[in-house]
């Protein structure tokens, strides 16, 4: 049993492609910055039920997965999610995919991370926060493929569309 895996998270079919979105990116975002692997994977914060999956000094960036065809829609689960707030950023990046066997999937992805950050101190904090989610050998048995059809980058700045302000006595707030 993994000592920071929450016992209270479901991990079904929604949550799995999610957390696909997210490593996507955030194996891009290795890529992209390959000399600051530490400060990438401490900015992933989808794991820890942040109110945006990746936080970085300069900006935000909100992680949606879709397998809906176009239109693609993606569920905003709360009104802090494309609250720019006091950010300098904030980016809304989602991800429209199929499913289909034998395509990548979460133990491939992670296996690509993992090896992406073997030897650096990033791997510690990655290992950690797969954990929150399950066991390392448990994600070999989550082997939905998904294969990206579109990707789509937003820049939520004023007037793009969202609930950001909710009245009193509303507790819970989810819209697509």
């Amino acid at each position: 049993i993994s000592f920071f895996k929450s016992d209270t998270r479901e991990f079904g079919e929604e949550i799995q492609m999610g957390l696909y979105g997210e490593l996507k990116l955030l194996e891009k975002l290795l890529n992209h910055f390959p000399k600051k692997k530490l400060k990438v994977v401490e900015g992933w914060k989808g794991p820890i039920a942040s109110y945006h999956d990746f936080q970085y000094p300069s900006m935000c960036i909100e992680v949606k997965t879709t397998v809906t065809k176009s239109p693609v829609q993606a569920t905003i689960s709360n009104e802090k999610q494309l609250d720019r707030m006091k950010l300098k950023g904030l980016w809304l990046n989602a991800y429209s995919y199929v499913k289909v066997p034998g395509e990548d999937s979460l133990p491939k992805i992670i296996k690509r991370i993992e090896n992406q950050l073997k030897g650096t101190a990033a791997l510690i904090p990655f290992t950690r926060l797969l954990g929150m989610f399950c066991t390392r050998e448990d994600f070999d048995s989550y082997d939905t493929g998904y294969s990206e059809q579109k990707e789509y980058w937003f820049d939520v700045k004023k007037g793009f569309p969202a609930i950001t302000k909710i009245p009193p006595g509303i507790g819970f707030i989810k819209y697509g």
